[in-house]
């Protein structure tokens, strides 16, 4: 489930280009549901929505959605000291 301050991010890149949950739906080429919900943090959308959402807005997916990226940057490489 997505924190507070990431959900709030999304809202706030939304309402700053003056959209309406509705609009970013349709070019985001998802549902209302859809955007209703990540707004919400139930709902976590798959990359390429991610970025779908994120091209609209004019945000880097990792401000947006930063969830969907902490556990990749807290995995080691082979061969990385612990």
């Amino acid at each position: 489930m997505m924190e507070k301050t990431d959900r709030e991010a999304m809202i706030m890149a939304r309402k700053g280009m003056g959209l309406s949950q509705r609009e970013l739906a349709v070019m985001a080429g998802c549902s209302l549901s859809t955007i209703a919900t990540t707004e919400r943090g139930r709902f976590l959308p798959g990359p390429e929505l991610r970025a779908r959402i994120a091209g609209v807005l004019g945000v880097g997916e990792e401000a947006l959605f930063p969830d969907a990226f902490r556990e990749r940057r807290g995995l080691r490489r082979m061969g990385d000291a612990p």
